[in-house]
């Protein structure tokens, strides 16, 4: 799991709108987009009890008000992880 290179985005209650089952991993990767991630488990180079994954990442079709509440969420999270790693702000 260390490999994954995405930051989760969950809309805050109050937001107006609602995580809907058929959306399923919301994450925001390194260079802005916001997809839907998938973890696909697969056999591992060591036998059957071994189980590794791979991941991957679907471009999502939001709508625009929906869009920008990921994007705000996004911004907020990256933000903080700036300041988590000591990046210069303003």
């Amino acid at each position: 799991m260390s490999t994954i290179q995405a930051i989760e985005l969950e809309l805050p209650p109050g937001s107006g709108f609602q995580s809907t089952p058929e959306l399923g991993c919301v994450v925001v990767l390194p260079a802005g987009e916001i997809s839907e991630l998938d973890l696909k488990n697969i056999p591992g180079p060591d036998g059957p009890a071994d189980v590794d994954q791979v991941e991957e990442f679907t471009e999502l079709d939001l709508p625009l008000e929906r869009y920008i509440a990921y994007a705000t969420v996004a911004v907020q999270l990256l933000q903080a992880e700036i300041e988590r790693r000591g990046g210069a702000g303003p």
